[in-house]
């Protein structure tokens, strides 16, 4: 089999929620790819490829020895990404790689075609990585200018959710590589190191392009996107090309569930009867109560009601989960809430992602 010129890439390994996340985006790419009548070569790289099965994707197992060869020396695993992509470049003459916790807006052959020789693809430009000398990361930035020679300080920092690489320009990432080698023992902490590299050894040396107007990132809020997501999955995995399924694919949007405006301000007035430590709590529980017109906004509730117990302990509204199991007692809480609170109290009790955060 001939390589192909152009390819999208996954590379997918771990929990069971990131090939949720992976099988969506793939789902959503060829959705657009096969109304417009299109084709572009889709590889995912992965240590589950059952999870693929029935897609047309080209799946290739990730096994134990590649995924050490690619992770070394450090085990840093998002060094992985950069490994994979070199390697396709070797025989590919555009790639571009895709994170799991992705969505497209817009066919995927608008990424190849914005990658060309000198070109750099990522998904967005977040601006100069600045701060004090005190701020976290910040003697790791000073030491990787100082590595690769930057003398402006004024490199910008690339969300690597996509990158893009023309198969010229594939020893870029043998440079970013290479100081993810020598800087990893030193940045166990900064979790965006794979992107500093990538940022700033492409830094005067090419010119970048972003897609945010093609891919959604949803590196923020993963919860509620994770939920809508596996609501989808819920009433479509067997037959993800339907054409309710693709319908469905609009209906996952990339907004957050928002209750209309009367109901927030009845949520705001009722819960001005409440205790001061328990108004924010109840008005997070009620905006996951809310009947969203759309099912998979409908899925993000449990999130809403996590999150506003996780914000309590952490806002110091509480103290423990104990004591917000009992303000769901209450009776002006009950009410505000309605018949779902044996519900919401229910699942906070059962929750184990809400126990490993109290336990924090």
């Amino acid at each position: 089999m001939s390589s192909p010129k152009k390819c999208l890439l996954y590379l997918v390994y771990g929990a069971e929620t990131y090939h949720q996340e992976a099988f969506f985006s793939v789902v959503s790419a060829l959705s657009l790819l096969r109304r417009a009548r299109e084709s572009l070569e889709i590889q995912v790289v992965t240590d589950c490829p059952d999870a693929y099965h029935g897609l047309p994707v080209t799946v290739r197992t990730l096994d134990s020895e590649t995924r050490a060869r690619w992770s070394q020396p450090s085990g840093y695993h998002f060094r992985m990404k950069h490994a994979l992509l070199r390697d396709v470049l070797e025989t590919c003459e555009t790639a571009v790689l895709v994170d799991s916790d992705t969505f497209f807006r817009r066919s995927p052959l608008l990424l190849p075609e914005r990658v060309a020789p000198g070109h750099l693809l990522c998904h967005a430009i977040e601006g100069v990585p600045r701060g004090d000398a005190a701020a976290p990361g910040r003697a790791l930035i000073e030491s990787i200018w100082a590595a690769e020679g930057v003398t402006t300080r004024e490199s910008v920092l690339l969300n690597s959710g996509v990158i893009g690489l023309h198969a010229s320009d594939r020893g870029i990432l043998d440079r970013s590589i290479a100081l993810m080698d020598r800087f990893s023992r030193m940045a166990r902490e900064v979790y965006i190191l794979e992107q500093l590299c990538l940022s700033i050894v492409a830094h005067e040396k090419m010119e970048t392009r972003q897609c945010e107007d093609v891919v959604f990132h949803y590196w923020s809020r993963k919860d509620i996107f994770r939920a809508k997501i596996a609501a989808w999955l819920g009433k479509h995995r067997h037959a993800p090309f339907s054409e309710n399924a693709l319908d469905d694919i609009a209906m996952v949007s990339e907004k957050l569930p928002r209750p209309d405006f009367l109901y927030r301000m009845k949520v705001k007035i009722a819960t001005r009867f409440l205790p001061d430590t328990m108004r924010q709590f109840a008005k997070e529980l009620s905006y996951g109560c809310y009947p969203y017109p759309n099912a998979f906004d409908r899925a993000s509730g449990p999130c809403w009601w996590k999150n506003a117990a996780e914000n309590a302990i952490a806002r110091g509204k509480s103290r423990n989960r104990e004591e917000i199991l009992a303000w769901l007692e209450t009776p002006r809480l009950r009410w505000l809430i309605g018949p779902r609170i044996s519900e919401i109290h229910d699942f906070l009790r059962h929750d184990r992602g809400h126990e490993e955060q109290v336990a924090s």
